[in-house]
């Protein structure tokens, strides 16, 4: 309750009748060990992937693995950030585990994404529908005056809500004629110009997307986007700003022992 709901000590020893350094107590011993996510027999069974990233202040980063099926978190690793190195590592020994999947599912982070190709070049990889739609959003200011601007960004609104193969070709109905009306438009300006920065680099971007962002429309299997992750990171977010004064170390076993106690199915307790 502590960390899957963010209860106070003051609360928890209130339910519990122990006393606040007894909770306090409790909870430090916990916090120094870190449960195993997964047994590494399960492994070679996973082969829907979810992948996203958390930040926390101070460039705190946990990579996130789930089984998309299962909808279980079976792995989570601190690092500085989304480094390709750091991420190859901790793939690789995933792969040498016996981790072969048939598809990925991440948000838009160029460095994954290569790390993916690299480790699992087989494997389908399948964008986040909501990332690559917000992401072509954040290229546009919102207070831009442009028609092909403003009409670019109802583009990408209607991509994030697409949810069949009908609602897949209107939006490229769409988006065409966009281009067609507006690229001659975007080249006559000026390259320096903020208009045509932001424009061109909303563009390009949705239109580098669209190869990887359709597979789950051909497999129901395959997750449109990275909404199950991004759920979990907010309530832990909330339930960890309840515990203020947490060590680094104490915070990486939060966070592992909070997926731990949200996962469908309990695994071995310890790592060691």
């Amino acid at each position: 309750m502590w960390i899957t709901q963010g209860y106070t000590v003051k609360q928890l020893s209130k339910l519990s009748e122990h006393s606040q350094s007894t909770i306090r107590r409790t909870l430090k011993y916990w916090l120094s060990k870190e449960p195993n996510l997964c047994d590494e027999k399960e492994l070679s069974k996973i082969k829907h992937v979810l992948y996203d990233a958390t930040y926390f202040h101070r460039g705190n980063c946990f990579l996130v693995l789930a089984d998309n099926k299962t909808k279980k978190i079976f792995f989570c690793e601190f690092v500085r950030s989304e480094n390709y190195q750091q991420a190859r590592n901790y793939f690789d020994r995933l792969k040498a585990f016996g981790l072969r999947p048939k598809v990925l599912i991440s948000d838009a982070n160029q460095t994954i994404l290569k790390v993916f190709q690299d480790v699992w070049a087989n494997a389908i990889m399948q964008r986040c529908l909501i990332h690559a739609s917000f992401q072509t959003i954040r290229f546009l200011h919102k207070n831009s005056k442009t028609k092909a601007a403003q009409d670019l960004k109802s583009i990408a609104i209607a991509c994030s809500r697409i949810k069949s193969q009908k609602n897949k070709e209107e939006f490229e109905n769409a988006y065409t004629n966009w281009r067609l009306k507006y690229e001659p438009f975007i080249k006559s300006l000026p390259n320096e110009s903020y208009e045509y920065k932001e424009i061109n680099k909303a563009n390009t971007f949705l239109k580098d997307s669209l190869k990887d962002i359709f597979y789950f429309l051909k497999d129901r299997q395959i997750a449109s986007n990275t909404n199950y992750l991004e759920n979990l990171f907010k309530t832990l977010k909330e339930n960890i700003r309840r515990h203020n004064g947490l060590t680094k170390k104490h915070k990486i076993a939060f966070v592992k022992w909070f997926f731990f106690f949200k996962n469908p199915k309990k695994t071995t307790l310890f790592e060691h």
